[in-house]
């Protein structure tokens, strides 16, 4: 092994520092961390989704600078600082851990991988880092029916549960309780009374994917549903 690999790759403790102080020095132009941890976002003209990985990356940045900070995030921590819903929150975490942007780190608990942190600040400074698909605005591509009609784009709770079907979730009777359970396992946080509208409304009644059927236990809920 040359030593230039080797410097390349085994890099010394004040290169570490360095890197570091050069992101904080980043961050500061956009929010800032109390000491109690509570992030604070001083631009206010960011997407939601650059809110959002701008909070996760603010408080990993803090944790450098005193460990009594925690480097991860709560899901009900970001509905204050995004002043959306959880069930929202949720979903945009969920797609940033697809993106590998963010990972879990304990539970209920997600942290920012720390190597996207400086194409995220590179990304910000030249005019943003959301997605193709969020800056045009445009909606996922129309599904067809069987019988060739088309169906409305789906919503992304229907997304999701569209999802679950395509992995067979329902190919034994679930109540909506363990639809809820099973989405929230891959970071999808929706209330459970729009898991069951979405469910009736768009895949029993309108696209018959779904059918539900009575439930014959005590002390659960009157419905299941499993696939037609």
């Amino acid at each position: 092994m040359t030593d230039d690999l080797r410097s390349k790759f085994i890099v010394d403790e004040e290169s570490v520092k360095k890197s570091t102080t050069q992101l904080i020095e980043k961050a500061l132009k956009y929010g800032r961390v109390s000491k109690n941890g509570d992030v604070i976002i001083d631009q206010s003209n960011l997407s939601q989704d650059n809110k959002l990985k701008l909070a996760l990356i603010l408080r990993f940045l803090a944790h450098s600078l005193d460990e009594t900070i925690s480097e991860s995030v709560r899901p009900t921590e970001l509905t204050r600082i995004m002043g959306e819903r959880i069930e929202s929150v949720g979903s945009r975490l969920s797609k940033l851990a697809k993106e590998n942007f963010v990972k879990k780190s304990g539970y209920g608990q997600y942290v920012v991988q720390h190597y996207r942190i400086q194409k995220f600040f590179d990304d910000l400074e030249n005019g943003g880092s959301d997605s193709k698909e969020e800056k045009s605005g445009k909606k996922k591509v129309i599904h067809k029916s069987s019988g060739g009609q088309k169906n409305k784009p789906l919503a992304k709770i229907g997304e999701d549960i569209q999802a679950l079907i395509n992995t067979d979730f329902f190919k034994t009777p679930k109540f909506v309780i363990e639809v809820k359970k099973k989405l929230e396992e891959e970071v999808k946080y929706y209330d459970i009374r729009t898991i069951d509208t979405a469910i009736r409304k768009t895949f029993v009644a309108s696209r018959k994917i779904l059918k539900r059927i009575p439930n014959t236990e005590k002390g659960k809920a009157k419905w299941k549903y499993v696939v037609r």
